[in-house]
């Protein structure tokens, strides 16, 4: 799941604005799923992908990290 939420991430920061849409279906998901696996407080109105370093980036970073030594381990296919 850190995976293919980092992977979408990726698109909106590399490929956008890098500006959170909420009229967007795609990047509202995104940012609904980023709360509920990272356990996100938010504010009724979002204005902005949570990327907050404590609840957000080590997070992801570390999930990522995980699934990457499971897959050198072979436990996994990438």
């Amino acid at each position: 799941d850190d995976i293919d939420i980092l992977r979408r991430l990726r698109n909106i920061l590399a490929h956008g604005t890098g500006k959170y849409n909420p009229f967007d279906e795609n990047q509202r998901k995104l940012v609904e799923r980023m709360i509920v696996r990272y356990g996100i407080k938010v504010k009724d109105h979002l204005h902005e992908i949570p990327l907050a370093i404590d609840t957000t980036i080590d997070p992801l970073f570390n999930g990522c990290r995980e699934y990457v030594q499971r897959v050198e381990k072979g436990g996994e296919s990438a």
